[in-house]
């Protein structure tokens, strides 16, 4: 049970980061070069991509902060040290926060 819960804690910190760089990327080539050629890893659904990345840079430092936090938290947990609960809770309330700003951001459009 605690290698699986190490393994999906990885995951998640992993996709948090390589999301926060695709956005970072997405809008430096949009916002400073004006290219609409937008790197996606999502599913083509409809019209839009699932999930979609889109050319925020400041929000893809947002998400990279995130996924640090979840790693930094992966690595003291698994060197024994108790201090990981102040990265894990940093990093969720983020990720909540984060969360809702997009649900309040959704519905507003």
């Amino acid at each position: 049970m605690r290698r699986r819960v190490l393994y999906c804690g990885a995951l998640l910190g992993l996709l948090y980061v390589i999301y926060g760089v695709l956005q970072v990327y997405n809008g430096v080539v949009s916002w400073w070069f004006g290219s609409d050629k937008l790197m996606q890893l999502g599913v083509k659904v409809f019209e839009t991509h699932v999930p979609n990345t889109f050319p925020d840079p400041f929000s893809g430092l947002t998400l990279i902060t995130i996924g640090l936090l979840f790693l930094a938290a992966l690595y003291h947990s698994m060197r024994g040290f108790t201090r990981y609960k102040g990265y894990l809770f940093a990093a969720w309330l983020l990720a909540v926060t984060v969360l809702v700003l997009n649900v309040v951001e959704i519905c507003a459009s």
